[in-house]
């Protein structure tokens, strides 16, 4: 990886990684304080919305962990990120700051006709008006999308520890385990989405596990389909009951056909209470527990290496904005999507206005409604046996980048290079031919032109590129390398792939707008046959990508078949993908040629090589030591 390379990569969270070691043109005083404009509200602002939230009397609303669905309660408060236009001009003109302002969720459940409405609260940090988000045009949010609560989540454990009471006598001689009075061998669960087969509906299947160390790795075989649609859990019911291989309408049937011994049953191996601080006290541990264990053929009773800075941090750290090397770069943690990287910039140059997470998933197939089994030999077409009573299924990771690109300024191209091979007379021997490579270079005009489906050739060189030149006259552009081993895993249009239509693309390019800065929602995972974002209609109006503000949107992921060293803990080698912003004739040379940081070795005809460095040697201790303080206090010795 090159020096003055941007990168954000991703092997379970996403990683941004910036390298590049020049001395800045400009001071990061320039940047620093209007920066503030991108940073995460504050707790005096959190507190400020909540507060002026309930005071709202129409409103109604009623704390959160009140254990009712039927209620109305604050969902999420997160910053809503004012117009890009309006953050440039204060950015690069200045003047008064954009208004800040919170995005409310609110789910309304105590009224006839339950909804979820989206409020922007402001002006922070002392709000006085709320105006609602509308959903996007053709669109709207359905109650039964809206994400589990905590509330809701107690309640379902609830239901479960009531209806599967005729089980009781069934967990224990199968698992050792169960719902009621278990006290350090109790049963849990994870409850598993998309909640039904079509928009309106609200049923989960749950996997029941034992509640050990790893208890995801320890399921009991046992699966219930919960109908939790009404607001009243009252209303909630088991609609089917799955266990080894076979469907039961209720758990009654199943212990009624148990103790008939009409049940194939499989029992699990017996396993260790939970200890003081939730950890198994078997000895060996489970194969579960992250605890040592085996011969390691190198002694490792000694400290391995670390990485040191023996001066100090060479980056700068000023509220939510990062210095280093020239980079300057602002961040914040969206609670509804994840990181998100802003206001990029090299020596003071645009390079992207965001880089961020949209999205990401796991689609699993199984021989189970919920994809974990205890009788793995049916599963075996849909993954491999990892333990005694253990399939591990196959699933696809996918994530979702938006990158929005400003390379030099907000108006950029894209194009792309690839190689081609000629055949021509060699020109000093006309008998004979040469084959060669030339580079093939093509521009794009539409969206849809630059938006590359899965199955489709994508070109090795994409590039963004701004009508300025650089010394050589090539237009300055940085090159999008994507390392992904994704591929399309749902057929267009099939049933829940609306939700997920950014999986259709490794690559699509599209022009700015304002109404397309997310490509998936909260609600899709929930409601994926009527999602209120579509990704697929941001390409609909096939806009001119010339000389504009352009966003590239990037889907990269991998197959996972577990195997057995995947357990306990699937390993990050092998498995990391993402992608590369890298500098294409952005500048005249490289540009860490301005670090200090090099260091030659000069050889000599006789005698020692000769080293020369730019940074004089360090001398003494190679770790910093702590900075001395004192409070003004004395104490004896």
């Amino acid at each position: 990886m090159r020096p003055e390379t941007l990168a954000l990569g991703w092997a379970v969270a996403a990683t941004l990684v910036l390298q590049a070691l020049t001395t800045a043109k400009c001071t990061s005083q320039n940047l620093h304080g209007k920066a503030r404009v991108f940073k995460d509200l504050s707790a005096q602002e959190l507190k400020a919305v909540r507060r002026f939230l309930w005071s709202q009397e129409e409103l109604r609303l009623e704390p959160s962990r009140t254990p009712t669905v039927a209620k109305n309660s604050v969902f999420l408060i997160e910053m809503l990120l004012p117009k890009k236009q309006n953050i440039l001009r204060f950015l690069n003109k200045g003047g008064r700051p954009p208004v800040r302002e919170a995005r409310a969720v609110i789910f309304f459940g105590a009224q006839e006709h339950p909804n979820v409405t989206e409020f922007a609260v402001g002006p922070l940090p002392w709000p006085y008006y709320m105006r609602e988000l509308p959903p996007r045009p053709g669109h709207r949010t359905t109650w039964t999308s809206r994400p589990i609560t905590w509330a809701e989540s107690v309640l379902l454990g609830q239901t479960l520890q009531k209806t599967t009471k005729p089980l009781h006598q069934f967990f224990l001689n199968t698992t050792g385990f169960s719902f009621q009075d278990c006290d350090s061998r109790c049963l849990t669960f994870t409850d598993v989405a998309p909640r039904g087969l079509a928009s309106g509906e609200r049923r989960s299947w749950f996997i029941l596990q034992r509640s050990v160390e790893g208890y995801f790795l320890h399921p009991t075989g046992l699966e219930l389909l919960i109908d939790h649609r009404s607001t009243d859990p009252q209303d909630w019911k088991v609609e089917q009951v799955w266990y080894n291989g076979k469907l039961y309408q209720s758990p009654e049937e199943l212990a009624r056909k148990y103790e008939e011994g009409q049940v194939d049953v499989v029992v699990l191996e017996d396993l260790p209470p939970k200890g003081q601080g939730g950890e198994s006290t078997q000895e060996p541990p489970l194969f579960s527990s992250y605890k040592p264990r085996g011969e390691f053929p190198t002694p490792t009773t000694v400290n391995g290496p670390r990485q040191v800075q023996p001066q100090g941090p060479r980056y700068k750290l000023e509220g939510n904005t990062v210095h280093y090397g020239g980079w300057s770069f602002s961040f914040r943690l969206r609670s509804s999507s994840g990181l998100q990287i802003l206001n990029v910039h090299f020596n003071c140059e645009h390079i992207a206005y965001e880089v961020s997470v949209q999205e990401a998933v796991a689609l699993y197939g199984g021989h189970t409604p919920a994809g974990m089994q205890t009788n793995y030999i049916d599963g075996l077409h849909y993954g491999t046996r990892l333990h005694t009573h253990l399939l591990g299924n196959m699933h696809t990771h996918l994530v979702h980048y938006r990158i929005d690109l400003d390379v030099a300024g907000t108006k950029n191209s894209f194009q792309t290079l690839q190689m081609k091979l000629e055949n021509i007379t060699n020109p000093w021997s006309p008998r004979h031919h040469l084959v060669q490579s030339t580079l093939k270079q093509m521009s794009y005009h539409r969206e849809r032109q630059a938006a590359f489906r899965f199955g489709q050739t994508l070109p090795k060189y994409l590039l963004f590129t701004s009508p300025k030149e650089n010394r050589w006259h090539h237009k300055r552009s940085y090159r999008l390398q994507i390392h992904s081993m994704a591929d399309q895993v749902l057929p267009l249009g099939w049933q829940q792939e609306r939700a997920v239509t950014w999986a259709r693309y490794p690559l699509a390019v599209t022009k700015y707008r304002e109404s397309e800065v997310c490509s998936s929602s909260i609600y899709n995972q929930n409601d994926p046959w009527d999602p209120p974002v579509v990704f697929e209609e941001f390409l609909h109006n096939n806009e001119n990508i010339e000389n504009e503000d352009l966003v590239a949107w990037v889907t990269v992921g991998f197959l996972h078949i577990p195997h057995s060293e995947d357990i306990p803990n699937t390993s990050t080698p092998g498995n990391s993908v993402g992608f590369l912003l890298r500098p294409f004739n952005f500048f005249p040379e490289d540009p860490s040629l301005a670090s200090k940081d090099t260091v030659i070795v000069w050889p000599r005809d006789s005698g020692p090589n000769y080293v020369q460095r730019w940074i004089p040697e360090e001398d003494g201790d190679c770790l910093m030591p702590d900075p001395f303080s004192y409070n003004g206090t004395y104490r004896p010795v």
